[in-house]
């Protein structure tokens, strides 16, 4: 741990030359997304990086972007996830956003926030991580794997066994996008919202209640029926307890409920717009939190 602590100020300032992305959505840079929280964030909170990636930036030169955890306990009763894929960059802005209130939020919980799972992912507009594998795959760590498929996923499972205490209910929103328009995907003809949740009675649950009254209102509304293109049946706007893999499964299994993982549905990079998609997220995080 002190060795990344050491490392974090040379990070800081090689990341401070990235000045735009490869996606064409208007996305913030990385530099807007790590300043806002070095800027926010109070001295009560605890900033750790718990993996890296190499980049290769269009000069040719090599920086390392860290994968930043920001928590204001060891123990923690409330997780917020973004940029875990590269194309699915609304997460990350709206956590970014909503920096302020979140951490305003922090002084009555004890929180853990990843708003930047994937740096790699988001500066290239990709999918996965340098690897061409998932930063979050968690099969190993669930005994369904024989070792872990990118380093960056055995680094962020280290770090939830090893040095941070997931309370038993603690709530996890993870924030994904659905780009149906990717290599090997299909098309969507109309956009919306979905969720995944997972946990006991999760679908009565107050907090699972309160995102899905707020998605019902929102410019993005909750399909309440039908399929993803990974044929999972979406009942009443929601997929219950999918044995995907991840990281919320994960987290499931060491005590964390309800897990919610929100998905929108995209029709290009850039449809729906991206401020459209930050702003139903926004409000999705306060309905979590509230």
């Amino acid at each position: 741990m002190s060795r990344l602590k050491i490392r974090t100020a040379s990070i800081n300032q090689r990341i401070m030359e990235i000045e735009n992305t490869q996606a064409h959505d208007s996305r913030p840079s990385l530099k807007e997304i790590y300043e806002t929280w070095e800027e926010l964030l109070p001295s009560t909170w605890i900033k750790r990086i718990i993996a890296t990636q190499k980049l290769i930036l269009p000069n040719g030169s090599v920086t390392t972007l860290p994968i930043y955890a920001y928590y204001n306990s060891s123990e923690v009763d409330t997780i917020l996830i973004g940029g875990i894929h590269g194309r699915e960059p609304a997460g990350t802005v709206a956590l970014t956003k909503e920096a302020s209130y979140i951490i305003e939020q922090g002084e009555n919980r004890s929180m853990l926030v990843l708003p930047l799972m994937n740096p790699w992912g988001y500066y290239n507009h990709v999918r996965y991580g340098p690897s061409g594998n998932s930063v979050t795959d968690c099969m190993y760590a669930l005994g369904r794997d024989k070792a872990p498929i990118s380093e960056e996923s055995e680094k962020i499972v280290d770090f939830f066994v090893n040095e941070i205490k997931v309370m038993k209910g603690a709530a996890v929103l993870d924030l994904h996008e659905d780009p149906g328009y990717e290599e090997g995907g299909t098309p969507y003809k109309e956009t919306g919202t979905y969720l995944y949740i997972i946990g006991e009675a999760a679908r009565s649950h107050q907090i699972v209640q309160q995102v899905k009254t707020q998605l019902q209102k929102c410019p993005l509304p909750l399909i309440n029926c039908g399929m993803t293109r990974f044929h999972e049946v979406i009942k009443d706007g929601m997929i219950e307890n999918s044995p995907d893999g991840s990281i919320d499964e994960f987290l499931s299994v060491i005590g964390a409920t309800p897990v919610l993982t929100l998905e929108t549905l995209l029709l290009s990079e850039t449809s729906p717009p991206i401020n459209a998609r930050v702003n139903v997220y926004q409000q999705v995080i306060r309905s979590f939190l509230q």
